[in-house]
């Protein structure tokens, strides 16, 4: 994208053209990476938090993350669901410069809900998987996804957590794309 950008400013000042595809096509990356941005923010738990409620109970910040995992799962449903149906609604349509569907640019959003949706379930099974450990082995900081810790005790809760975030999000795009077409088709 910075190649396509300084290409496009190179051509405009010194040659005084720029590539009709140059705009397009860094529209479509900065599309892609914010979207992929906020699955891998979910994913490293890197969006703005607040640490007002620092001091509370740990059992009280135990539940709030919990209830923290099942929003970011539903918000990631809800780009599921709607951003396949404007995704589909979008694919009549033809990028001007590339000729490119406009199916390209919008089918992030249910991609980035897929990853969300992955990301706050495998989060949420960590935490309860966490909370369910001895408290002798317990330390004060919870084991990643990627952890021997926590592939060790919750190997299961993981692989049936993946099967059912799969099996769900296979489902709703064939019912989205079922749903699109029966109200295009009338």
């Amino acid at each position: 994208m910075i190649l396509i950008v300084f290409m496009a400013v190179v051509t405009r000042k010194l040659f005084g053209f720029v590539f009709a595809w140059s705009e397009e096509v860094t529209l479509l990356c900065l599309t892609w990476f914010t979207f992929m941005g906020i699955a891998i923010g979910f994913r490293e738990r890197l969006h703005l938090g607040m640490d007002l409620f620092e001091k509370l109970p740990k059992k009280v910040l135990d539940v709030s993350d919990k209830l923290i995992d099942l929003v970011t799962f539903f918000f990631g449903l809800y780009l599921v669901v709607y951003g396949w149906d404007f995704a589909l609604t979008m694919r009549g349509s033809i990028l001007a410069a590339t000729e490119l569907p406009n199916l390209i640019q919008y089918i992030v959003m249910p991609i980035t809900g897929i990853l969300t949706c992955a990301y706050s379930a495998l989060q949420f099974f960590e935490r309860t998987c966490a909370a369910t450990t001895s408290s002798k082995r317990r330390s004060s900081a919870m084991p990643s996804l990627t952890s021997p810790i926590f592939f060790s005790r919750c190997r299961y809760f993981r692989v049936l957590a993946v099967a059912i975030v799969t099996t769900h999000f296979t489902a709703a795009i064939f019912r989205g794309s079922a749903t699109s077409f029966r109200f295009r088709r009338w």
